[in-house]
């Protein structure tokens, strides 16, 4: 049962990351989808902040947890950054 839970973890964290890798790849390459990868990628990282609260340092979570609402706020209520100033 352990392991499957290490596994769990380790895949919904390298998920996190793929997403946000693609993100920054999107933006790179001119993309829209760029916005809806950040989005994906704050929403899987407080989920998995939601579910393994204790696994992180205090700081990292609260870190982590400040970054994921910054995305998640200036993209959906800002509408920031705008399309003009990233190209995409």
């Amino acid at each position: 049962m352990l392991r499957l839970l290490i596994v769990l973890v380790l895949v919904a964290h390298g998920i996190g990351h793929s997403i946000g890798v693609a993100g920054g790849g999107a933006l790179l390459a001119g993309l829209d989808a760029w916005r809806a990868l950040a989005l994906a990628s704050s929403v899987v990282s407080l989920v998995a902040i939601a579910l393994f609260p204790q696994q992180l340092p205090a700081f990292s979570t609260v870190a982590a947890v400040v970054v994921d609402l910054a995305v998640m706020i200036g993209l959906l209520v800002l509408e920031w950054p705008s399309a003009d100033a990233v190209g995409a």
